[in-house]
């Protein structure tokens, strides 16, 4: 989560000036699993 808040810090001057999110859920893969089964 830390370097979640770190990208985010890093990046809002660029997203604002861009008028879009480069970094958030949205723009990542995620992998999400369920007693070691891919759901």
């Amino acid at each position: 989560m830390e370097i979640f808040r770190k990208e985010l810090k890093l990046k809002r001057k660029k997203e604002l000036e861009l008028e879009t999110t480069l970094v958030g859920p949205h723009r990542d893969d995620f992998l999400i699993l369920a007693d070691g089964i891919d759901l």
